[in-house]
């Protein structure tokens, strides 16, 4: 009977422990789930902040050509009512 009980008694151990063992598993796999989903997500975001960086720049950059632009405008206008009042001589 000895043999009988401690082969029960091997064998609910080793059922225990390969229980455990899928327990962890589970919960080893269900973490990893979590942070590939809360990657995902910190990445949608960068994406998002990255995307209205870009577009603040390009309306940064139009305001520059924008500025440009006009400062060439009063320069060449300038210039011009310099050269003006050059050629008539005031």
């Amino acid at each position: 009977m000895e043999n009988h009980e401690l082969a029960e008694s091997l064998k609910t151990h080793i059922d225990d422990k390969f229980t455990s063992h899928e327990r962890l598993d589970e919960v080893i796999h269900n973490r990893q789930d979590e942070i590939l989903a809360a990657l995902v997500r910190h990445q949608e975001k960068n994406e998002d902040t990255a995307s209205r960086v870009h577009m603040r720049v390009d309306r940064i950059e139009t305001q520059m050509s924008t500025v440009k632009t006009i400062g060439s405008f009063i320069a060449a206008v300038f210039g011009g009512l310099m050269a003006w009042f050059g050629i008539r001589g005031e």
